[in-house]
């Protein structure tokens, strides 16, 4: 049994290119047995941890909710090829207190 969902591409949304190009893709640029994060994204991810340290210094937050902040981003960081980026953020962390 067949179905045909008449499915269409939207122009705008379509982008030809070769895989070594990478194809982004929730925050991530997938290549070929490579998944990297995007400069964006490590923007937003540098800011949303320096706002979340600046509430800690002031109170805003306990210890606990900077932890779980601090944790969800490494976490969805994992899923890529970032290791060295994490340790040198880790590194980075620690030299601060």
């Amino acid at each position: 049994m067949r179905v045909h969902l008449a499915l269409t591409l939207k122009a705008r949304a379509t982008r030809l290119a070769p895989a070594a190009a990478g194809l982004p893709f929730l925050g991530w640029s997938i290549f070929p047995r490579l998944l990297r994060v995007r400069p964006e994204q490590l923007r937003r991810y540098r800011w949303r941890l320096r706002l979340r340290r600046w509430q800690l210094s002031r109170g805003v937050i306990d210890e606990a909710h900077y932890q779980r902040a601090v944790r969800s981003v490494y976490a969805h960081l994992a899923h890529g090829d970032t290791w060295a980026l994490r340790r040198r953020w880790a590194e980075e962390g620690t030299r601060r207190d």
